[in-house]
């Protein structure tokens, strides 16, 4: 008789800061690969690298934040899932550059290298991705405001998601060629993150479930509040 397999515990807590620690990680290998950047961080990146006084990071959440403010006009509310959502962004932004200054030394300009490690950030984006996910806590501004609208109006979401990340991408260029005359941030690793993220997600997310339970705090402003509508 085969034997049933127990499950490990995990708390919904743990999955949140394991997805944000592990996603910021992701960008900056991504950054480290030269191959190009996830389009959610492509427009933060270009700006950054033009004016360097500011960093990745701090430029993320400033960005994240001009999504939030358009999420409530458009919204035309406020709640408290917004609110959490922004302060994620600020963790995030922190967290990429905390990796960003532990990884400062390390440069990557072989053709071998570059492409494992374009390779890699992608698994580990999934499966931070894949960890916020199953935390059910709250989604950063971006993702939030993309599925907020899609549902506002009547949208398909993943048609939605590609046209605002088709639009970044877009915007991301003209700012590349405003300022550098050429286009950085912006490579076949965005191609290839855009296409693949979603089944890597699908696929660790079903390893995830064979063999961990999420223990979710049911007193958690967090838990409750990203079931909110």
């Amino acid at each position: 008789m085969d034997k049933v397999m127990k499950k490990k515990p995990i708390s919904n807590i743990y999955l949140y800061f394991i997805g944000l620690i592990a996603l910021s990680f992701g960008v900056v290998l991504a950054i480290k690969s030269s191959y190009g950047i996830a389009s959610a961080v492509a427009l933060p990146f270009v700006v950054s690298s033009k004016f360097s006084i500011v960093s990745l990071g701090t430029f993320n959440y400033i960005y994240q934040g001009c999504i939030f403010i358009l999420l409530i006009l458009i919204m035309r509310k406020i709640s408290t899932q917004y609110i959490l959502g922004f302060a994620t962004s600020i963790i995030f932004g922190y967290t990429i550059d905390l990796w960003s200054y532990l990884l400062r030394d390390i440069s990557v300009t072989e053709f071998y290298l570059r492409v494992p490690l374009m390779v890699f950030s992608v698994i580990i984006s999934s499966i931070a991705l894949m960890c916020f996910i199953n935390s059910r806590l709250p989604m950063l501004p971006y993702d939030l405001f993309t599925q907020q609208v899609a549902h506002k109006y009547g949208i398909n979401f993943g048609l939605f998601k590609t046209v605002t990340d088709i639009t970044l991408i877009v915007l991301s260029i003209i700012l590349s060629f405003m300022f550098f005359g050429e286009i950085i941030g912006i490579g076949v690793g965005t191609i290839c993150t855009a296409l693949a993220i979603g089944v890597c997600v699908n696929k660790s997310k079903l390893v995830f479930d064979q063999h961990f339970e999420v223990i979710v705090n049911d007193k958690s402003t967090f838990a409750v509040i990203n079931n909110e509508h």
